[in-house]
């Protein structure tokens, strides 16, 4: 899969109208630049496809200059867009309250190392002088892609998935700890019986232990997601997004059980009031 075209697939999920972050760096430039230059990519992967089938044809040293040139171009132009992307999912890390200390650490330091990455990059484009030397340079900013970059924006856009529903599940923890306790006051007060509400509670205990079993699938996704980042265990676009997906669909499930967790607590609450 062609690198910005992989990014399209996720870029969905931060550039959508009317949500704005930080002042210096917010979430409408960040969609305005992603715009800008997109669309400098798109016309100079058309010059780049155009030069190079006359350099082929024509094999001229006029024709090999443009081809090198538009190469060059190309090559830049989706560069810059890979680091607008990154950029953005940075501004995103730095205002997802979801995210622990650990996470946004994580994340925050290999944004920070990936955009360095392609700035370095983008500086020895222009040192190349033959369309064999910018071949050699594409290859090694594919080999970045594939094994940093494009694995480092699935693990952020997992994390985000993940990470949103672990405040809910610990305030749900809480209030299924305070009904079992109370529970346990009725029946020991014995002026009313707590059949009924601790049939209930088991019921809300499996829902919330399935939540977190659809919560440790999910993490185990991301985690080998995570393992593939630096090469440490390659993995193709396809499988990358098969697994975010996997991911996804595994916390969608999770916050669905902890909904119907939430909805037998409502119940248990009322029947408890009653008997008080």
């Amino acid at each position: 899969m062609k690198p910005v075209a992989a990014l399209l697939l996720v870029f969905s999920i931060l550039f959508y109208p009317g949500v704005s972050y930080a002042q210096e760096f917010n979430f409408e430039r960040a969609y305005n630049d992603y715009i800008f230059t997109m669309d400098v990519y798109e016309k100079a992967r058309s010059r780049y496809i155009l030069e190079r089938a006359r350099y082929f044809q024509s094999r001229t040293l006029t024709s090999e200059t443009d081809a090198i040139d538009a190469t060059a171009d190309f090559i830049q132009a989706r560069n810059d867009a890979i680091v607008v992307y990154l950029r953005a999912i940075r501004v995103k890390v730095d205002e997802v309250e979801e995210f622990d200390a650990q996470t946004r650490a994580r994340l925050q330091t290999r944004l920070d190392d990936e955009i360095k990455w392609h700035l370095d990059y983008k500086s020895r484009i222009r040192s190349a002088g033959t369309l064999e030397e910018l071949t050699d340079d594409n290859k090694e900013a594919m080999e970045r892609y594939f094994g940093f970059t494009e694995p480092l924006a699935f693990e952020f856009h997992t994390s985000l998935a993940a990470d949103r529903i672990d405040p809910i599940r610990e305030e749900f923890s809480a209030l299924l700890n305070r009904a079992k306790a109370k529970a346990d006051r009725i029946r020991e007060a014995g002026d009313h019986s707590t059949a009924n509400i601790e049939r209930w509670i088991i019921d809300t205990d499996e829902k919330f232990l399935r939540s977190i079993e659809k919560d440790r699938d999910a993490e185990d996704l991301l985690s080998s997601i995570q393992a593939s980042i630096g090469g440490r265990q390659a993995r193709g676009s396809r499988q990358l997004q098969t697994m975010h997906n996997q991911a996804v669909i595994a916390a969608q499930e999770s916050l669905q059980f902890l909904k119907e967790t939430g909805d037998f607590m409502r119940e248990i609450v009322h029947a408890m009031r009653e008997r008080v």
